[in-house]
């Protein structure tokens, strides 16, 4: 199913380039991060199936998460799993539980044929990330917490959510798990922990549409616990963003937190923007949020 071969060959030269680039020898690496010089000298030469576990203690050398890089190139040589993958995600930003479900289906049926150890920990990492998420809709929160710490740890082995800053290497998928780690602790009452994890986060995070994710989840929990001022900052910050960086699938959601906010603050845009949010909202076919940016205005249409 894979291209294996293929995928070896490039991640060879990857590999070779960035120790070259860091201008270190094969003898240097291989003592700091405790494997074999000979087992790194096969992988620079694609000689041998990169294993996690040496990925991961070269990953703590080269500060750059050398599991997920391999995983990408293989994703690019088979277009398959890429594209469950991109069907996966789709159903988790629309929140639509029978396109996640189909998704997680699919991806169980690639999990069962592949027997490299990088790209199984990947997909059972997508599929817990996916049925977590349908937990979470459904108000399991405490097993939807479950699921994606086990989900995280398959890539950070050692993570630790009562360290959270201690976790260095992250990329944009692990931050989309541990993004909704902190929506499960803000869900079930943990506001403080629920901050502290987006704040991981926005330090951590490389995609602009997450951060602009992360920053809206923050300017919720800020008004829920009524700080109203640090909401619209978070909000008006991320809403530019969206706009600058024209990330408009975001917007009606933004619009909504941003009218909602300036209404508490009494602010004379607020109007502007409820406005604003509905026809984002009959733009994008977002009928459920237009509803709730109605209801929560008390206005009539």
């Amino acid at each position: 199913m894979f291209s294996f071969e293929i995928a070896k060959k490039e991640f060879a030269i990857y590999l070779r380039e960035t120790r070259e680039k860091s201008g270190l020898t094969v003898e240097e690496v291989s003592k700091t991060a405790f494997i074999s010089s000979k087992t790194l000298s096969r992988l620079e030469k694609g000689r041998c199936l990169p294993q996690y576990d040496t990925l991961y203690l070269l990953s703590t050398v080269y500060k750059i998460n050398l599991n997920q890089v391999f995983i990408d190139i293989i994703s690019n040589v088979d277009s398959d799993l890429e594209d469950l993958i991109k069907l996966l995600n789709s159903g988790i930003e629309s929140e639509n539980k029978d396109l996640i479900k189909e998704s997680l289906e699919k991806l169980k049926n690639i999990e069962e044929v592949v027997g490299n150890k990088n790209i199984g920990k990947y997909i059972e990492q997508s599929i817990l990330f996916g049925q977590a998420i349908i937990l979470i809709t459904d108000g399991e929160l405490l097993e939807a917490k479950v699921k994606l710490i086990e989900a995280i740890k398959l890539t950070i082995n050692d993570f630790d959510i009562d360290n959270i800053d201690k976790n260095s290497i992250c990329d944009d998928i692990e931050i989309r798990i541990i993004m909704n780690i902190g929506t499960t602790y803000c869900q079930l009452g943990f506001t403080e922990k629920g901050k502290e994890i987006f704040k991981f986060c926005i330090s951590k995070v490389k995609d602009i549409g997450l951060y602009i994710k992360i920053l809206n989840s923050l300017s919720i929990v800020y008004f829920i616990e009524e700080e109203f001022e640090k909401s619209y900052k978070d909000i008006k910050r991320a809403l530019d963003i969206s706009i600058k960086e024209e990330k408009y699938n975001a917007l009606p959601k933004l619009c909504y937190q941003k009218a909602i906010v300036e209404r508490k603050l009494k602010l004379d845009d607020y109007n502007d923007t409820f406005n604003m949010g509905l026809v984002l909202c009959d733009a994008f076919n977002k009928k459920e949020l237009k509803q709730r940016l109605i209801e929560s205005f008390k206005f009539k249409t």
